[in-house]
């Protein structure tokens, strides 16, 4: 694997993207088409992978379908398993063919969709591969982010990849390397903090940072 692909960084404007994963994505999301260009590199034919808090409308989740064993996902709106509201949603964020794509395709049968708390995970310990937390933890406190990981890192699997991205300065990214370290993870690779020139940003208020995790011990 590159090792590029390994560093934690901030993304910037000439990181490869997809404006189109499954469904082409709206102009505003500044950020996604780098985070899932990204995250899409860590996707393995043998692997099990949760996409942690995916969101009602997004597509990821939907795109690890065909590149992953087993997808699970999980969110804590309880619409999460409602194939009408999923669809509206779409609708309402991606048109109409995209809705209909989802319904024609059945794309809500191929991952395994449930209602729950990312602080305190329905699955057993060391069931997936990889997990994916998709510009998630910078909406949580530093508590709750502690909580997270270490759920994170108890359904991982040994040697298990989390992969992160994360919206700055509404994140430490000191603090989350921290919280990781005590949870029982370390970096996968470089990390440089430096912001470059060429940084994706949303009007110069946020940019947006990735992180790759690996799960330490034989413990859960």
């Amino acid at each position: 694997m590159d090792n590029d692909i390994l560093t934690s960084r901030f993304f910037t404007y000439d990181d490869k993207k997809m404006t189109t994963v499954v469904f082409d994505l709206p102009p505003h999301w500044w950020s996604r088409p780098y985070e899932y260009a990204w995250a899409a590199d860590f996707c393995k034919k043998t692997d099990i992978v949760l996409d942690a808090a995916c969101g009602i409308q997004h597509p990821f989740k939907f795109y690890l379908t065909n590149y992953c064993k087993t997808v699970y996902a999980i969110d804590e709106d309880n619409r999460i398993n409602d194939c009408d509201v999923m669809k509206n949603e779409i609708r309402l964020h991606f048109g109409d063919e995209a809705a209909k794509y989802f319904i024609d395709n059945e794309l809500y049968k191929g991952v395994r969709l449930k209602q729950g708390d990312i602080r305190k995970l329905p699955y057993t310990n060391g069931k997936f591969d990889t997990v994916f937390c998709i510009s998630v933890l910078e909406h949580l406190s530093d508590d709750n982010k502690w909580k997270a990981i270490k759920e994170f890192k108890r359904v991982l699997k040994n040697d298990g990849k989390l992969i992160l991205t994360l919206d700055y300065p509404d994140t430490n990214i000191d603090t989350m390397e921290e919280i990781a370290n005590k949870n029982g993870f370390k970096l996968a690779g470089a990390k440089d903090t430096t912001i470059p020139q060429n940084a994706i940003n949303w009007y110069n208020q946020l940019y947006c940072f990735r992180m790759v995790l690996v799960k330490n011990g034989d413990d859960n």
